[in-house]
């Protein structure tokens, strides 16, 4: 996924572009039934970070989770970011589905070269995330898991 990222960012798309393509997956998935599994999860990732697009990310997954448009859980439902500032984990932290940060590196400098857009330190993202998983806790819900992924490239990231 991240080598798309040396392909450049024409634009976002927009809430019903993302739901258009998942609408075209699973359409894709039921033509070829039989071959293919259900579609059961979606996980916002690649070069399209949902927390550069907060708002359009958000909006697509409220759209993917509805009951009266495409009913998946939001427990199956994930939000993938390198968290590009504390701000982006607050608008994803509200909506609905799990959150993913990409932290690629704890060390900044190491982080700044794996993530050319990382403008906040890994502990500023750190708080924020935890500001935001606290200011949108539902009380009548389950605590939501929150995935951190680190990459590990060989001689590359700082494993500490």
């Amino acid at each position: 996924f991240c080598a798309t990222g040396k392909m450049g960012l024409s634009r976002s798309l927009v809430a019903t572009e993302i739901a258009e393509q998942f609408w075209l997956g699973a359409r894709t998935v039921r033509e070829v039934a039989g071959s293919l599994p259900a579609l059961r999860s979606v996980v916002f990732m690649g070069m399209g970070d949902a927390g550069a697009n907060p708002k359009h990310a958000a909006d697509a997954a409220r759209c993917l989770t509805d009951n009266e448009r495409f009913g998946v859980s939001r427990h199956r439902l994930t939000l993938s970011t390198v968290g590009p500032s504390p701000a982006a984990f607050h608008a994803l932290a509200a909506a609905p589905g799990q959150l993913a940060w990409s932290v690629h590196a704890v060390d900044v400098d190491l982080r700044k070269r794996l993530v050319p857009t990382a403008a906040f330190s890994p502990e500023a993202l750190r708080e924020g995330l935890i500001e935001a998983l606290d200011a949108h806790r539902r009380p009548d819900a389950k605590d939501r898991a929150v995935m951190l992924a680190v990459g590990c490239c060989v001689d590359t990231v700082d494993l500490r």
